[in-house]
């Protein structure tokens, strides 16, 4: 929350951004603490660390971006509640002035031990189950994986709280979370597969220019994928949220990719300025439909040449979701059908608004699909979304006529439709 959590309100709190000596100092205390209470080596008495591990199974201090001057907050990652409590039994163990909650993150107003009239704010975020090595990596070193998901996500793939995804289908009538297909948990298995050096990130990052040198090295960057974000106006809007990502597009990439001078031996030139598209495909962040004919099994590393249909199909196949994928492209596929079946039979209905919208309704609820012949049931129980969609003819000679002399029976099954 940046620390504005108990900014405002009835009872404000002066909650203060934390110099990055404070920072660290509370940042140690909680992180030294935690540690040593893990391997029983030091005595955690009255800690925050020792106090979270009563609550919860581990804790931790993501990485913050490497040379932040002040801190809004502190963000610790628990993990796995050892007893059912309420965020009011931590607050009062965390010695906590004031709390607010969240969806799965909690903060608490805590006095800066050596300014009683300032508080600092700490968040508690409690990881989804089985992702708590995940979430330390994807919430690590502040804005660095907002910048590598700014990338993936054209190539129809999305970074969130479970995982790394393949974006299956989306559109405007289909929820987009129903769209994801997790390809993978593991930080590991997610950062070879987009090539990155997985080693180099658990040695860590002292400069930013160390961190942003590993974050482009993907082969699937592109400086044109930022362009658009250094615009006067919404660049001062990320300026103020997002100070490191608003650091690397407006100042740090530019400074890189607008020299002229001839790239060194081994170094990565300007080619990846542009993205090559698959044909047809689209350069945002929705899926693509991929051909009947994948790529061979094999050597899944990416490459500067990769289009999006390429880059989807190497995920399939390192990730061995390809069967999975296609399922779900089937399901899509027939419910696109019978959305369109939907709305040629809405548009042959004599009637409009409210009563067409009955009559939709009624015939969704009580049509009866059987043996290839339409009827009406009163239990019908939605029985056409249940059959395999039918093809263009058959709506066409057999359903839509029968419609035309039906639909009112069917809308006088709804005893309240009264018209």
């Amino acid at each position: 929350m940046g620390g504005r959590a108990f900014r405002s309100g009835p009872n404000p709190l002066n909650v203060v951004r934390l110099s990055r000596k404070q920072y660290i100092q509370l940042r140690d205390h909680c992180q030294r603490f935690v540690i040593s209470y893990m391997t029983m080596s030091l005595d955690p008495a009255d800690s925050l660390g020792s106090i979270l591990l009563k609550f919860y199974n581990r804790a931790v201090v993501p990485p913050e971006a490497p040379k932040k001057s002040d801190h809004g907050d502190i963000d610790v990652l628990v993990d796995e509640e050892l007893f059912n409590f309420n965020v009011q039994d931590l607050k009062q163990a965390l010695g906590a002035d004031a709390h607010t909650k969240g969806g799965r993150a909690s903060s608490f107003a805590i006095r800066i031990p050596e300014n009683s009239s300032n508080y600092f704010q700490l968040d508690v975020h409690l990881c989804k189950k089985g992702c708590f090595e995940w979430e330390n990596v994807i919430y690590a070193y502040g804005d660095l994986w907002h910048i590598i998901g700014s990338v993936v996500t054209r190539f129809g793939f999305a970074i969130n709280d479970s995982g790394l995804h393949a974006r299956v289908e989306e559109s405007n009538k289909v929820n987009k979370k129903d769209c994801l297909l997790l390809l993978t948990s593991e930080p590991q298995e997610m950062m070879e597969f987009l090539g990155l050096d997985s080693p180099r990130y658990e040695k860590g990052f002292s400069t930013l220019d160390e961190l942003f040198e590993w974050a482009i090295s993907t082969p699937l960057f592109r400086t044109t994928f930022f362009q658009k974000e250094t615009i006067i106006g919404k660049q001062e809007r990320m300026k103020e949220k997002r100070p490191m990502y608003s650091n690397f597009v407006a100042e740090w990439l530019p400074q890189k990719y607008t020299s002229t001078a001839t790239p060194k031996s081994g170094e990565r030139n300007d080619s990846r300025t542009e993205i090559i598209p698959s044909a047809g495909a689209s350069t945002s962040g929705s899926a693509i439909l991929l051909d009947n004919e994948p790529p061979e099994e094999g050597d899944t590393r990416l490459s500067l040449v990769d289009n999006r249909k390429d880059v989807v199909n190497k995920a399939l196949n390192r990730f061995g979701k390809r069967e999975e994928y296609d399922k779900i492209m089937e399901c899509h596929r027939k419910r696109r059908i019978k959305d369109a079946m939907w709305r040629k039979i809405a548009s042959e209905l004599p009637v409009k608004g409210k009563q067409l919208g009955q009559a939709v309704m009624a015939l969704k609820a009580h049509l009866w699909w059987n043996e290839g012949q339409p009827a009406l049931r009163l239990g019908a129980d939605k029985s056409m979304e249940k059959v395999p969609a039918l093809d263009a003819d058959m709506v066409d000679e057999v359903l839509l006529p029968w419609i035309k002399d039906h639909w009112r029976e069917a809308v006088g099954l709804n005893e309240d439709n009264s018209w």
